[in-house]
C-alpha cells in the first residue's frame, strides 16, 4: 500500500470518528440502544431478539459506570474505524489507486444508510464490519492465490456466523430455498 493511501484512510478514519463524536454530543440514545445496554448487567447465553455477544460488549462498557452515549458507542466506533481501514485496503487490493480509496471513503462518509446503521450500540455494525473483512481475505485469495487468506475468510466467517448467527441462519434459509426453485 502506498504512503499516499496510507494517509488517505488515516485522514478518513480521523473524520468519520470526528463526525460521530461529534454526533454523539448532540444526541441521545435510540430506543433499541437501551436494550442492548441494559443486557450487560443481566448476562446470558442467548437472547430472544439478538445475538449474545451485544450483552458482552455491553457488560464491558457498563465497567465504566457512565450514562454517556460517548461510552456506550466505544465498540460501535470501532467497528466503524475497522470498516473504513478495510474499505480503503479492499480498494487497493483491488487495484485502485489514491483516488479511487479517495472516492470509495467518500461514498461511505456521505452514506445515510452506512452513517445511521454505525452510530447506534446495534449488531448492525458489527455484522458489516466482519462481513467486510471477510470480503477483503477472499479479494486476497483471489490475487495471491495463497490459502491462508481463504483459511483467514472463513475464521472470519465464522466468528460472524457464531457472533451473529441470526443473520446467517436466515442467508442460509435463503440460499437453501433458491436451491430448491432451480
Amino acid at each position: 500500500m502506498t504512503k499516499s493511501t496510507r494517509i488517505i484512510i488515516i485522514f478518513f478514519c480521523l473524520v468519520k470518528l470526528t463526525l460521530h463524536i461529534i454526533a454523539d454530543f448532540h444526541s441521545g440514545f435510540q430506543g433499541d440502544e437501551l436494550l442492548h445496554i441494559e443486557t450487560g448487567n443481566h448476562l446470558a447465553l442467548g437472547y430472544m431478539e439478538f445475538p449474545p455477544v451485544i450483552g458482552v460488549l455491553a457488560f464491558i462498557q457498563n465497567l465504566f459506570h457512565a450514562q454517556s452515549v460517548f461510552i456506550h458507542h466505544l465498540f460501535p466506533h470501532i467497528a466503524t474505524i475497522l470498516i473504513v481501514i478495510y474499505l480503503g485496503k479492499t480498494v487497493f487490493e483491488l487495484g485502485g489507486g489514491s483516488i479511487a480509496t479517495a472516492i470509495t471513503l467518500s461514498c461511505l462518509l456521505i452514506s445515510p444508510g452506512f452513517g445511521g446503521s454505525q452510530q447506534s450500540f446495534q449488531p448492525v455494525v458489527f455484522s458489516q464490519c466482519f462481513w467486510l473483512i471477510s470480503f477483503y481475505q477472499l479479494v486476497r485469495f483471489v490475487k495471491y492465490e495463497d490459502r491462508k487468506y481463504l483459511l483467514l475468510r472463513r475464521k472470519c466467517f465464522s466468528m460472524e456466523r457464531d457472533v451473529f448467527k441470526y443473520q446467517s441462519r436466515f442467508y442460509k434459509r435463503i440460499k437453501l430455498s433458491l436451491n430448491f426453485i432451480e
